[in-house]
């Protein structure tokens, strides 16, 4: 049974970034960055979301999502990872990038509660680009009504990239 559920997931996710990959070739062909409304792109700050970005997104909880494209709008970033399946986060626990097995973190769920983002370009040694970023998603979650908890403002685990619904 988890087989058909794996293989209708990596169809379903083939899909969404094969679609996602030929809206960003038809956008760039048009000449027009605002041509096709789910690409998102913020015309004050010019920043989009890759297609891995959006993939990543997609799996988000809707207020996730609504978050990141705020933060969008004051920093570049790229979404690293929204849901995580089983594998997935059994791997990050044993490389040590995660401190729940499956199904205790909040990536397990679908839509996702926890999302990982990171400034982009990234540089995983510039903490001040990564605390710039925590502070903008706290200011921007608060006035959406939007209640986070911050891998960055854990103690004994500084998760920097991780961001979710509390």
């Amino acid at each position: 049974m988890r087989k058909i559920y794996y293989i209708t997931g990596v169809i379903a996710f083939t899909v969404v970034i094969t679609t996602l990959f030929l809206l960003d070739w038809l956008n760039k062909r048009a000449g027009d960055r605002n041509t096709y409304k789910n690409l998102k792109v913020d015309t004050m700050t010019n920043h989009t979301f890759s297609a891995q970005s959006l993939a990543n997104l997609s799996t988000c909880h809707p207020s996730l999502q609504t978050l990141c494209y705020e933060i969008l709008k004051e920093m570049d970033i790229a979404v690293l990872i929204g849901h995580r399946g089983e594998a997935d986060q059994n791997t990050a626990y044993m490389l040590g990038n995660s401190k729940l097995q499956y199904p205790k973190s909040k990536h397990n769920v679908l839509p996702s509660n926890a999302v990982d983002i990171a400034p982009y370009p990234i540089d995983w040694n510039n903490i001040t680009r990564f605390q710039q970023m925590v502070d903008i998603a706290k200011r921007k979650a608060a006035a959406l009504g939007i209640s986070i908890q911050c891998g960055a403002d854990w103690i004994a685990f500084k998760d920097y990239p991780h961001i979710e619904l509390a």
